[in-house]
């Protein structure tokens, strides 16, 4: 019963801690009904609110059996003017999703949207990191239902490098790069050459995905209903390469990009036979990213970041001997300042593309946004990690927490269980009591983000704040306080350095380091910081009771050759 309260717990608080401080301009922006008004769920949860729950979360389940079925469903929301409908478009010859690889074939696109719907509605475009975005992971799945909720017509698109579609693109990287049989035969790590041309390759099958996807909303925009001048553009970890290569990279936002300076092998990010050049025009308003933006320094010739360069040589679109002036588009991104480490050596190719994609957060990246005339915002999560697969942007536990929706909303039985049932209402009012810190971090419709610090090339840095009723964050100076603190230029793939179980069920953890003797010492700090152990590593296999320690999320901190190498562990006993 204890573990019954605690999973649904996390739920409810998800929204009410997050959401009630904040509230929502889509309507005064384009001009079009939402079904909220001045938030999504506040955090007394009334029976209105809780319907609009009742109904994101109808929305979210039927996202994933659409995806897995084919077959439309309609979800009704009594307490909206509209209700909606959810439909699945296939990328497979000849449709009208028509792709130019084999490799990117029966991937889904999923759009949500409402039902009787008489307003042109802007589109919000939604693509994933490398994670099994399947029927089960209905987390995710919950920031396309919000978008929904809030009035606008969403595509959600599977990408070539989500899991289930990677054996597909390493078959890819195999026939097309020299070496490549190391990422096909799953042989880690594959030469760092091999790694960079493949990141590369990686962007072009995404991109192409996603350009294919703008152009069939594009040319279907009768039929749903969407104004193809305001198209907005979000991904999360590799999806955010794609977002921001997508909705910067089109040739309709009037961006182009000076290939000739470009030091990658594949033009990535605008392919020559893109299906865009022939079919329809649209344009991307904003930009969205998370987990999936930062160029590294340009002094430290260790990293390769193909993005990076990218940015550097945005320049003004060229029409014969006429030169259009680029477009105003913002970008709203979310980076969290230790996800450098972490990423170094979980990353899906293990190797130096991991090191390029993710680390050194903002050292200059609004320099060379600001350079190229895109109006950025930086967020920074001094406490943050790589966000975030079920939009939590900082939580003690978000894997945990991740997996608690996925259960609580896929075991509910939508067909007997409503919003009016007093089991739904109990459950959903329990959870405001243990959430600690959440922040919704795709929705760049709210007022934190389109009056309050409208894109002015700035970085924002954020320390969470779990007590803080009014806004349940505070900006800092700087990131520099903090007791995980990072230079990811001077930081090394660790690839020697083994902790398990993960996650930790037991008494015990054995830390398994074969060069033991440059590192000697660890420290376990738990999310705040705080110190919680020090250990003596004596031996390449160290056993660490790990008794006396409450579950949640911790930080391994090591150090070899005065360099700081962290490591995440979950205790879940």
């Amino acid at each position: 019963m204890k573990k019954l309260s605690f999973l649904v717990i996390f739920l409810l608080l998800f929204f009410t801690s997050y959401i009630s401080a904040r509230t929502y301009s889509t309507a005064s922006i384009y001009n079009f009904t939402t079904t909220n008004k001045n938030s999504f769920i506040v955090s007394h949860a009334s029976s209105n609110e809780l319907n609009d729950l009742y109904t994101c979360m109808r929305i979210s389940k039927a996202i994933g059996e659409v995806a897995t079925n084919g077959i439309t469903q309609t979800i009704i929301n009594t307490n909206s003017k509209f209700s909606f409908k959810i439909s699945r478009e296939k990328f497979i010859k000849p449709n009208p999703l028509q792709l130019f690889d084999n490799y990117m074939d029966n991937l889904n696109l999923i759009i949500v949207e409402p039902i009787n719907n008489q307003t042109n509605r802007p589109c919000v475009f939604v693509t994933c990191g490398g994670t099994n975005m399947t029927s089960s992971h209905s987390a995710f799945y919950l920031g396309i239902a919000q978008y929904a909720m809030k009035g606008y017509v969403v595509a959600y698109y599977e990408n070539p490098n989500s899991a289930g579609n990677q054996d597909n693109q390493a078959l890819y990287f195999a026939n097309t790069l020299p070496g490549g049989e190391c990422i096909l035969n799953k042989i880690k790590p594959c030469s760092d050459e091999i790694s960079k041309k493949a990141y590369a390759s990686s962007m072009y099958l995404g991109v192409q995905t996603g350009e294919a996807v703008a152009n069939y909303m594009a040319t279907n925009k009768v039929k749903y209903k969407i104004d193809n001048h305001k198209f907005i553009s979000t991904g999360q970890s590799y999806g955010g390469f794609v977002a921001l290569s997508l909705g910067l990279g089109s040739k309709y936002n009037y961006y182009d990009v000076n290939t000739n300076k470009l030091k990658i092998p594949f033009i990535y990010f605008k392919a020559p036979n893109m299906y865009s050049k022939s079919i329809s025009d649209y344009t991307f308003t904003s930009v969205a990213a998370w987990a999936g933006n930062y160029p590294l320094v340009d002094n430290d010739p260790t990293h390769f970041n193909p993005f990076g360069e990218f940015i550097d040589n945005i320049q003004s679109h060229i029409v014969g001997n006429n030169t259009i002036e680029k477009k105003d588009a913002k970008v709203i991104s979310f980076h969290g300042y230790i996800d450098d480490e972490i990423n170094v050596y979980e990353g899906w190719l293990n190797g130096i593309a991991n090191k390029t994609m993710y680390s050194h957060g903002p050292i200059n990246v609004v320099n060379r946004f600001s350079n190229a005339g895109v109006k950025f915002n930086g967020y920074i999560n001094c406490e943050g990690k790589h966000p975030v697969k079920d939009l939590i942007f900082y939580s003690k536990n978000p894997q945990d927490v991740e997996s608690r929706y996925n259960n609580l909303i896929n075991t509910f039985n939508y067909i007997t269980l409503t919003s009016s049932d007093p089991l739904f209402a109990i459950k959903m009012k329990e959870l405001k009591y243990e959430m600690e810190q959440t922040m919704d971090i795709i929705d760049i419709s709210t007022s934190f983000f389109m009056n309050n610090t409208s894109p002015s090339n700035s970085t924002y840095y954020i320390e969470p704040k779990i007590k803080n009723v009014n806004g349940h964050y505070n900006f800092k100076s700087s990131c520099e306080s903090s007791p995980f603190e990072v230079n990811a230029s001077k930081s090394e793939i660790v690839d020697n350095i083994k902790i398990f179980p993960s996650p930790a069920n037991l008494d015990w953890i054995e830390i398994d380091i074969l060069d033991w003797e440059q590192y000697k010492k660890g420290y376990l700090y738990n999310i705040e910081g705080q110190l919680i152990k020090e250990i003596n590593l004596e031996s390449d296999r160290n056993i660490i009771d790990i008794s006396d320690i409450n579950n949640g999320i911790y930080i391994f901190k090591f150090e070899k050759n005065k360099l700081p190498i962290f490591r995440k562990i979950v205790i879940q006993k």
